[in-house]
């Protein structure tokens, strides 16, 4: 890394208010170790955003926002989506969730005035709050559909609630290990970084990691033509979109093998060993073979609604656009995913035409499923934010 970088890297430190040092705080409250007091931080966060409308934006709608305080609408309506979005989260009624998405969609943004006024409109509409990243999201929906579905009862918060975490969090939680302190000033630390990261805002970490590395840009790049080819090739494969659906669900399984093997670890060392005994190797491949096995068929017979958002949402969007012979086109990756984030945890999902009409399908439906309108020409968008803002 060279020194501007470097330079960048700690500069963000300096830019936060020095009222998040919360470590003389942590040291004078020791009875609460790390763990407990993250997850304590994320059910109030949780509880807090689930008491709001939450409207999710695609990037376009961000850009639609940046226009519009820049002076250049690119329609007289967005002077009234983007007015009713500031008054409704200014007034504490609604927020509009960043998430991991927005902020690599920003980062591609060249042009520094326009990169930097995106990130400010991003902070002033999520309020600092953020979706959690994946695959965090998805080991959270995992692991909350085997809690949940055990044979005795279990105490579990929903996972709706648990789906949030500041924006400075956004790629997870990371605290400092090895410090050379004793452990109780080591279990203060942690607190105190988690405090600390927590009040990062939107456009600190957008200056501070621009410009975003290339292997990241590649990784959701996607190669569509190679994509279409395999879809041409397996077009005759199945005659149903229900038989279709189970062809991306086992491929989607299949690419979920880390999240299911690391829930079977998680629960074996949570609820059947203690945490210093490793799970036998054959033993967590079994294991996560039949788990695999359970979700498919489980899907399969109907028995899975709204759980597992995550598999159901990308799983039943490539089917959809499989059964109806479409292209996969360039962005759709990201334009997917913002789906797959906002779906399950947003009441309104502000998007594009083509993806829209897709999600309300008759085939998904999944506006209906999931209890999200879905809009996307500004009218509708329009029309759809005065019905949400104005319920009782």
């Amino acid at each position: 890394m060279n020194q501007n970088a470097t330079y960048k890297r700690t500069e963000w430190l300096k830019k936060l208010d020095p009222k998040f040092n919360t470590l003389s705080f942590h040291l004078q409250h020791p009875e609460v170790d790390p763990d407990n007091y993250i997850r304590s931080q994320q059910v109030a966060l949780g509880d807090q955003v689930l008491k709001k409308r939450r409207i999710y934006l695609d990037q376009k709608y961000w850009i639609y926002c940046r226009d519009v305080v820049r002076g250049k609408p690119q329609h007289p309506l967005h002077r009234d989506i983007y007015k009713l979005l500031s008054n409704a989260v200014r007034s504490g009624v609604a927020i509009c969730p960043a998430s991991h998405l927005i902020l690599e969609e920003t980062l591609k943004q060249d042009d520094a005035e326009s990169r930097k006024l995106t990130a400010i409109i991003v902070q002033e509409l999520s309020a600092g709050i953020s979706l959690h990243g994946f695959p965090i999201l998805s080991q959270a929906e995992l692991l909350h559909f085997l809690i949940t579905t055990r044979p005795w009862a279990v105490d579990a918060y929903p996972f709706e609630q648990m789906a949030w975490t500041h924006i400075g969090n956004i790629f997870g939680h990371m605290s400092p290990v090895s410090t050379g302190f004793d452990g109780g000033t080591e279990n203060a630390i942690q607190k105190a970084w988690f405090d600390l990261m927590g009040a990062i805002e939107f456009p600190v970490l957008a200056e501070t990691l621009y410009p975003l590395p290339g292997h990241i840009t590649e990784l959701f790049s996607g190669n569509y033509d190679k994509q279409n080819e395999e879809c041409r090739k397996h077009e005759n494969d199945f005659s149903s979109f229900p038989e279709v659906f189970l062809i991306e669900l086992s491929g989607a399984l299949d690419v979920y093998k880390d999240e299911l093997s690391e829930a079977q670890k998680y629960i074996f060392r949570k609820h059947v060993a203690q945490k210093d005994v490793t799970v036998p190797e054959d033993q967590l491949a079994e294991g996560t073979r039949q788990l695999s096995n359970l979700i498919y068929h489980a899907f399969r017979l109907g028995k899975i609604t709204s759980q597992l958002p995550g598999l159901r949402i990308m799983a039943g969007i490539h089917a959809a656009i499989r059964f109806r012979h479409q292209k996969h086109r360039k962005g759709d990756r990201h334009d997917h995913l913002h789906a797959r984030v906002a779906l399950p945890y947003c009441n309104l999902f502000l998007t594009e035409r083509t993806l829209g009409h897709l999600l309300c399908d008759k085939i998904l439906e999944y506006d209906k499923l999931y209890s999200c309108r879905i809009a996307w020409t500004p009218a509708d968008a329009l029309k759809a934010l005065d019905d949400i803002l104005n319920q009782t």
